[in-house]
């Protein structure tokens, strides 16, 4: 790798908490496999203590100002003899050297301006940027600061078409498993800790797939997304939902539940999203709004998702103003014009109300400074039912100043009636993303086994939090998913015939 450096390029919010990975020595596995690479290294790491430890297990290294990727890129270019640089954005523990070695060749033979892998996890591999690069990025007249916003590669990857850029393809692809060996969030990092010791010494990424095969418990570190139902029922009852084809009690997540969810959520990597959704209207609930509010001031939830009916979203007009309103995720179920009372379960009256209060919402969030289409939606289901439709509704989202989802029929399994205007199902089974990423709790304090399981005279709860602790549900669904990835499925519950399983919640 002649006139080549490496740059170990870290932003304001990379700080990784190496306790985490308990005995596990993270930042010196990382550091034996650059020095293998046997070219002269630059460090730009925002954090004291990253960049005092990764200088003195990298002695020879060059200590950058703490600056942008591209700044940094510039500033090594500058010195007359670089004439490629790899940049790793951040600790790669699970560094393939030789792979390192394979995208440097294919980079240099032709001659492009930047080479990646397509399909790597982060932190396999750096990715290779030459001086044309920066030619490219002028022809184009991209500033530094459109460059520093989104960062040099994801850059690259929106404007593809700009830039010479060699994307290397790699077996085996396990995107479907969404991986992330940076160490750049806690979750990254218990995981790449937990994997570590699995991995044949001197062995890179074609070792991963068989020993995530061997351990998949390593997945499931703690829930990303929370679903929690504030209320049973609703008033008005969709066409769509289970309870048309299920009666149950009408409950209210009480407060002392409400509080165990929070204790528990801050016991986890501070990116868990909370959705107040389930079966029921959760703006039905008397303490919807102040519920939604401490969810939007806790630190350790990423985003707040709110599924209504629209018919009582006035009520959270008073959050359109509130300081972490970025936070929030509103989505306004609204499947027909048409036919809204016969979908929707609501007197025809109800429409008007609906869309005067998503427009004075989106509203409210712009004269607070929000852009209100990264907030607000509409969302259609794409059913049989409403295909004519689609085209009305994404026009009505425009107008009221909100954007469009359109949302995959949920069948709960069965439970409700085929209507899926196109089968989406992959082709090859893999194993549930709910499973590994999501809870569900009922407005009894019931833990479903999953979504999917929302007949209560069924008794497939997990637990309650009257009497079980979510760590102790969480283990057991853990190892549910374990049995989920090797395809066994239990007998008395619907995994088997489970289309839900590829759906991801954020």
């Amino acid at each position: 790798m002649t006139q080549t450096v490496l740059l170990i390029h870290t932003p304001a919010t990379y700080v990784p908490d190496f306790t985490l990975a308990g005995a596990t020595p993270l930042p010196e596995v990382f550091a034996s496999k650059i020095k293998a690479l046997a070219v002269p290294i630059y460090l730009s790491v925002a954090d004291d203590s990253l960049r005092q430890r990764l200088a003195a297990l990298l002695p020879d290294a060059k200590l950058l100002p703490i600056q942008s990727e591209i700044a940094a890129i510039r500033a090594l270019f500058a010195e007359s003899n670089t004439q490629h640089i790899a940049v790793c954005g951040g600790v790669f523990p699970l560094l393939d050297t030789e792979l390192t070695h394979k995208l440097y060749s294919i980079h240099t033979e032709y001659r492009a301006d930047i080479t990646y892998g397509e399909n790597l996890p982060p932190g396999i591999a750096p990715h290779i940027v030459s001086r044309d690069l920066l030619e490219s990025l002028e022809i184009m007249e991209a500033t530094d600061a459109e460059v520093a916003a989104v960062g040099l590669r994801p850059f690259v990857e929106k404007n593809i078409n700009q830039f010479h850029a060699e994307v290397h393809y790699q077996e085996p692809d396990l995107r479907v498993l969404r991986l992330d060996f940076s160490l750049a969030t806690k979750r990254s990092l218990t995981k790449t800790a937990a994997l570590l010791p699995h991995l044949p010494t001197g062995q890179g990424y074609a070792a991963l797939k068989p020993a995530i095969e061997a351990h998949p418990e390593i997945l499931v570190t703690f829930p990303s997304y929370v679903e929690l139902e504030f209320v049973s029922t609703a008033e008005h009852v969709s066409y769509f939902s289970p309870l048309k084809a299920i009666e149950q009690p009408r409950y209210l997540l009480s407060a002392a539940h409400f509080e165990k969810v929070i204790s528990y959520i801050a016991t986890g990597f501070g990116d868990t999203s909370v959705c107040a959704s389930g079966l029921g209207e959760p703006l039905e609930h008397p303490d919807a709004v102040s519920y939604l509010t401490r969810l939007l001031e806790n630190i350790d939830v990423r985003y707040v998702f709110i599924e209504t009916n629209g018919v009582h979203l006035d009520k959270l007009w008073p959050l359109a103003t509130h300081s972490q309103a970025q936070k929030l995720r509103v989505i306004v179920m609204l499947n027909s014009l048409e036919r809204y009372t016969d979908y929707s379960g609501a007197p025809l009256i109800t429409l008007d109300r609906v869309k005067a209060n998503v427009q004075s919402f989106t509203g409210a969030l712009a004269a607070a400074g929000r852009n209100a289409q990264e907030l607000v939606y509409l969302q259609a289901l794409k059913v049989v039912e409403n295909e004519t439709e689609i085209d009305a509704l994404y026009a009505l989202a425009e107008d009221l100043g909100a954007s469009f989802l359109l949302q995959k029929y949920n069948r709960y399994a069965g439970l409700l009636p085929e209507r899926r205007v196109s089968d989406m199902t992959p082709l090859e089974r893999y194993s549930c993303w709910h499973l590994r990423r999501d809870l569900f709790i009922r407005a009894n304090g019931d833990v479903a086994f999953c979504k999917q399981t929302v007949d209560q005279n069924k008794n497939s709860a997990r637990g309650n939090l009257d009497k079980d602790s979510l760590t102790e549900i969480w283990r057991k669904q853990r190892a549910d998913f374990v049995a989920n990835f090797r395809g066994q499925y239990p007998a008395h519950l619907p995994c088997a015939s489970c289309d839900e399983y590829f759906t991801f919640n954020y």
